[in-house]
């Protein structure tokens, strides 16, 4: 959970190449189960898409909209460095680092991980809420879409109703607390009581 938009993609980045060698390493050993290790990021739609929907009509208007408009978080594999783009070939605009799978998703991939296979990571809302990923990286400002969008109360580990049917968050990490002095930190504490008794409920 992160205060500044900056610092936010810089920890994602990092973590990004964590949790990829982390799930390449639960392949080799099925003793750590089939439940693939990933990461999410749950932010603003300033930075990526809140709905797959809107992921879907970018990537179909490829032509007539630049790869700028969606502010890529990753802009190269955090496996094998390769870097995320555009390339035009035979007259078409062809991506590099995204790709449609057989639902017509849009999902960050790369060839590293097999052709157009998708990576652990996960930078659409729609996308947070249905995998729930092994680490989420948020900003505080997130938390406020809790009361008004009620599939994101599975992150705490309860359905659209309020009942429990899931893991729920089992850790939060707030960084940057030397932020915590002034009005943007009083906001953020009063989130974090917030979310800490409603995970006390679901318990």
């Amino acid at each position: 959970r992160y205060t500044l938009r900056l610092l936010t993609s810089q920890q994602f980045e990092r973590a990004s190449a964590l949790f990829l060698s982390l799930d390449d390493i639960r392949k080799n050993h099925p003793e750590l189960g089939e439940r693939e290790f990933s990461i999410g990021l749950w932010v603003g739609s300033s930075v990526t898409f809140n709905q797959q929907k809107e992921a879907a009509r970018w990537h179909d208007q490829l032509e007539t909209v630049s790869w700028s408009s969606w502010n890529w978080v990753l802009q190269r594999c955090p496996r094998c460095a390769k870097e995320f783009g555009l390339k035009r070939e035979g007259g078409r605009l062809i991506p590099f680092g995204v790709a449609r799978d057989e639902r017509g998703h849009v999902h960050l991939s790369c060839s590293c991980n097999g052709a157009n296979a998708k990576l652990p990571i996960h930078i659409i809302d729609d996308d947070v809420y249905d995998t729930l990923p092994s680490l989420v990286v948020a900003t505080v400002d997130k938390f406020a879409r809790l009361p008004w969008k009620p599939i994101s109360s599975r992150l705490l580990g309860v359905n659209a109703k309020g009942k429990g049917e899931h893991s729920k968050l089992a850790l939060i990490i707030q960084d940057e607390l030397h932020l915590m002095d002034g009005p943007l930190g009083t906001i953020a504490g009063l989130y974090e009581a917030g979310i800490d008794y409603l995970i006390s409920c679901t318990s």
